[in-house]
């Protein structure tokens, strides 16, 4: 085939293929998104320290104050966690999931906790071992 090997043209066609595939994700990479990762490792009974411990949830990750909308976790181990938002004046409108939740993603609504629209995201550490989570804030 016009003077390629078989091996050489592999190669080509697998760069032309990367290539392809950089260009198809480009868009979505470059477009901006109203939400973001606050949080993603393991959350004990005193780390991380976003939270005061006066709060009684032990380790606790927040996201900074803003009108989201939803909270969202993925939890790959551990035992129970607390998820939800926080309003200025220090109340938490939350839920919790327990060991029977790992490997599950989980979002919860501003409006079906009763938050009030500005607060912050967070999810924490609430009793058993630690656990694995990723933790997302979004509009």
């Amino acid at each position: 085939m016009h003077g390629l090997d078989e091996g050489r043209m592999v190669r080509r066609l697998a760069a032309l293929l990367g290539v392809l595939a950089i260009c198809a994700l480009a868009p979505a990479a470059a477009k901006s998104s109203p939400q973001g990762l606050y949080w993603f490792d393991y959350v004990t009974s005193t780390s991380p320290t976003q939270c005061s411990t006066g709060w009684g949830f032990g380790g606790c990750a927040q996201s900074g104050f803003n009108n989201w909308g939803y909270t969202t976790i993925t939890k790959y181990s551990g035992d129970r966690i607390g998820m939800g938002f926080r309003d200025t004046g220090g109340l938490f409108y939350y839920t919790t999931y327990g060991a029977g939740g790992n490997g599950n993603t989980y979002t919860q609504s501003r409006v079906a906790l009763g938050a009030p629209p500005y607060n912050r995201s967070f999810c924490g550490y609430y009793s058993g071992t630690k656990s694995d989570l990723d933790c997302t804030a979004s509009l």
